[in-house]
């Protein structure tokens, strides 16, 4: 396996890096790009067998999405869902409904009025079910769901090492530039502990179903993907630290 940490110790030699990229994606896209990787969507691992993960210092969102992984029927499962447990967002005010939860297997969330949702892992089905409950936590729906053996295959592709960096920001002139000087190398523990800690919480199912605000596809939904995030504190419980 390639040495991940010498390859940024020779960026971070070069001095801060320039943020070519927009958004929050700015910190990773910045640091592949150093790294000769150009950005793309694929289930492998990022580079050389290990998939990289980074934020700014500070960052105040605590959660790291491991991979995305839509439900069963994937794009018609998720309109559906959209349509029916879907709302509107009330910024906007617009006639287009959204599905933007986080969902949890140890706690309820609220989701479109007075409904809510938690998921659960059915080990006799061999999968992971979206409840859709009501106020008196009837079952309303539980067709939304996931293959565990599709989840362990994406896990293990994808997530057999880690690295996980955080980022040093500097601002010059109102450009953003970047250092990599903390950099953790992780090993998967395995299939059964991910398990472990979406029933403790520590993992969870983020939806991101929107639509496209202009264009040719305007209303249209847009799904930026079904992601399976788990709380940086628990990064010690799924994985191993190396070096």
């Amino acid at each position: 396996m390639i040495d991940i940490k010498q390859e940024i110790k020779k960026i971070n030699n070069k001095g801060p890096i320039l943020g070519t990229f927009e958004g929050s994606q700015n910190v990773g896209m910045t640091l592949e790009k150093a790294l000769g990787k150009k950005p793309d969507r694929k289930s492998e691992p990022d580079f050389y067998g290990i998939e990289i993960k980074s934020k700014g210092k500070g960052n105040i969102y605590k959660y790291i999405t491991l991979f995305n992984c839509g439900p069963i029927g994937k794009n018609q499962e998720i309109l559906r869902i959209k349509e029916k447990y879907g709302y509107f967002n009330k910024k906007n005010k617009t006639a287009y409904k959204i599905f933007n939860i986080a969902v949890y297997c140890n706690r309820l969330v609220q989701i479109g009025g007075n409904r809510l949702a938690t998921i659960k892992i059915d080990y006799q089905t061999n999968e992971i079910k979206l409840l859709i409950l009501s106020p008196y936590l009837e079952i309303l729906d539980d067709k939304c769901r996931w293959n565990l053996e599709e989840l362990k295959k994406r896990l293990e592709n994808k997530l057999n090492f880690l690295c996980y960096i955080k980022a040093d920001k500097y601002v010059n002139n109102g450009e953003k530039y970047f250092s990599y000087d903390d950099v953790r190398l992780y090993k998967l523990k395995g299939f059964n502990e991910f398990l472990k800690l979406i029933e403790m919480g520590y993992i969870r199912i983020n939806f991101k179903i929107n639509y496209y605000k202009s264009g040719k596809w305007q209303g249209k939904t847009y799904d930026h993907g079904t992601g399976f995030e788990i709380h940086e504190s628990a990064l010690d419980l799924l994985f191993t630290k190396i070096d």
